[in-house]
């Protein structure tokens, strides 16, 4: 009776860490263009995309301890008018035993804005704020970064620019989100960021729950 416990139990093990891989499998390459929304490697989660095409300039993978896995991709963009726009999106790929500790982005105090719903530990977590982010891709970078740089700079796009930010962080026991969205300076205040940011939080709410 023991041994079959234990049998169930190791192939439960298995069948999550294939399901797991197989998932990791599934995130964008670098390369890939995108428009309309960036579907998340963990199936669920979806990312709404300002207008145009967008490149995927890095991805790649981040782990807090072998089961919980994350995704870590920036997408890149020129705009008509010739600014460089950025998305960088963290996702959760395995559902934690425990929920996910409370979101430090709900919790800064140097943001020019910050909105925050709730931050429970291991709970909901919801807000958003705007805030300045450094795109000076310099020394020891994660994989993710490293390719951006790379891609940039062999498509003719500078960056080393400290980019005005939109940047949400949602979470509930299953699923995390932090996606930032980034402009360089001077193509919009910070006024104009934060009112964008207020009516965008509704589809960055709703992809998150998978509508």
């Amino acid at each position: 009776m023991i041994r079959s416990i234990l049998m169930v139990a190791m192939l439960a093990t298995l069948v999550a860490c294939q399901t797991t891989n197989s998932k990791l499998e599934a995130i964008s390459p670098q390369g890939s263009v995108l428009t309309g929304e960036y579907l998340s490697a963990n199936g669920r989660v979806k990312v709404p995309l300002p207008e145009g095409e967008w490149a995927v300039a890095g991805s790649g993978v981040a782990r807090l301890g072998y089961d919980n896995p994350f995704e870590q991709v920036m997408l890149i963009q020129r705009s008509e008018d010739g600014y460089i726009n950025l998305i960088e999106i963290t996702s959760s790929v395995a559902k934690p035993k425990y929920g996910w500790a409370r979101a430090s982005l709900c919790e800064h105090t140097d943001m020019y804005s910050l909105h925050r719903v709730t931050n429970s530990d291991g709970g909901l977590q919801d807000c958003w704020g705007v805030e300045i982010l450094d795109m000076n891709l310099k020394g020891d970078l994660q994989g993710f970064l490293r390719q951006t740089r790379d891609f940039a700079e062999n498509n003719g796009m500078k960056l080393g620019f400290e980019a005005r930010t939109v940047s949400y962080s949602l979470a509930d026991k299953s699923y995390f989100l932090r996606v930032s969205y980034l402009y360089e300076p001077y193509q919009k205040t910070f006024d104009d960021l934060d009112a964008w940011g207020k009516g965008w939080y509704q589809k960055v709410k709703a992809g998150f729950e998978g509508k």
